[in-house]
């Protein structure tokens, strides 16, 4: 049988420990990095966020035609520094996966330790899933330190 696999991904952002959290809470923040690929075959139909311990998430992605809704619970929330949360994409939205971050502040604003616990079943898609991340944690970087706020608050 095969294990679950872990992916870890890191990343500094020259912004504030409050804004790289924030950015992971609120739709507005949300639409601007973690979808948005360029290209006009991707529509945001919805992005639905009850920020609670309990509270659910909806990401609602049209892609070439198809819909992809990207779900899950909250299951931490210690704002700014620690957000946990199960992650799943439609039929799969129970299967396990689960998502912690870990924002620091450092000298020059903050780090971002992000840890996605895939099910056993997803194993072939850790790979997949790093990039994933490191890719949207790229585009975060530049909607968080365009604010331009001070860093370590």
């Amino acid at each position: 049988m095969t294990e679950p696999a872990t992916v870890r991904v890191q990343r500094t952002f020259h912004a504030s420990p409050s804004d790289v959290f924030t950015a992971w809470l609120t739709p507005a923040s949300i639409e601007r990095w973690m979808f948005r690929r360029g290209g006009a075959d991707e529509e945001i139909v919805h992005l639905q966020v009850d920020p609670r311990v309990g509270g659910r998430f909806s990401f609602l992605i049209r892609r070439q035609g198809q819909d992809f809704d990207h779900v899950g619970e909250y299951l931490e929330l210690a704002a700014p520094h620690r957000l946990a949360f199960t992650w799943g994409v439609g039929s799969s939205a129970s299967d396990g996966s689960r998502v912690t971050l870990d924002v620091t502040a450092t000298d020059g604003g903050a780090t971002l330790t992000l840890v996605h616990t895939l099910p056993a079943e997803a194993v072939p898609y850790a790979n997949r899933t790093q990039a994933g991340w490191m890719r949207m944690l790229g585009a975060l970087a530049q909607v968080v330190e365009a604010r331009g706020s001070p860093p370590g608050s």
